[in-house]
């Protein structure tokens, strides 16, 4: 993965995507990371050329292209379950997260399970700014991998960061962290607390923590 910023546009080069955005590199980076957290598409996906033709343009970071496709794909089957979860992964990665939520919410009153779409949505939730949302929805989640719960906690997290209630946030992360002591989210949801408090050393043991786990993040770098 590679990160290089020209004011005030950033680029972002991953395996997955090449975006420009007008955001900050954290921000930007987020986008991306956003998408990954999609579950892998079933075989149904490399059955269906037209469809895979799609997801291979969104791979390349050809999300213009990818989005008109997946749109007229769509509209013309509507509950075409695997064309939504591509489609709400091209929404994510432009930063459009309202249109990614009515995408996933379609999905899942096309027959995608819930259990299948709930961590996605709470990261265009996420994305929006809708933290009382989010928590009512983490609220009533939970799963019983401990991988997905710790990613649930710390998404819980990150809202009571953005509702400026940090003894919440710190709170979550630790439970976050106390079921995937490496969970990214929430080691860099404590770097961004120990950030606003002014703890640099802090800050800087964190991410020391957080890029050998997660090397591909280049929010962690």
């Amino acid at each position: 993965m590679r990160v290089t910023a020209t004011s005030p546009r950033v680029m972002i080069h991953t395996q997955k995507t090449y975006i420009a955005c007008s955001m900050t590199p954290l921000r930007c980076l987020s986008a991306v990371l956003f998408s990954w957290l999609l579950l892998g598409l079933p075989a149904a996906v490399a059955d269906d050329p037209d469809l895979q033709s799609m997801r291979d343009a969104w791979q390349r970071g050809e999300l213009k292209d990818a989005l008109v496709q997946l749109k007229g794909r769509v509209t013309e089957q509507p509950n075409d379950v695997d064309a939504l979860r591509v489609l709400a992964s091209v929404y994510l990665d432009l930063f459009q997260g309202a249109e990614a939520e009515q995408t996933l919410l379609q999905a899942q009153a096309a027959g995608m399970p819930r259990e299948r779409v709930v961590l996605p949505l709470l990261r265009a939730l996420l994305m929006q700014g809708k933290y009382p949302r989010l928590l009512d929805e983490t609220a009533i989640a939970s799963f019983s991998d401990p991988e997905r719960q710790a990613e649930l906690m710390a998404l819980r997290g990150m809202a009571h960061l953005g509702l400026r209630d940090p003894t919440a946030a710190s709170d979550v992360f630790e439970q976050a962290l106390a079921l995937i002591p490496g969970q990214l989210d929430a080691l860099l949801g404590q770097a961004r607390l120990a950030l606003a408090e002014r703890r640099p050393d802090n800050v800087r043991g964190l991410l020391v923590r957080a890029t050998p786990l997660h090397p591909e993040s280049s929010e962690g770098w």
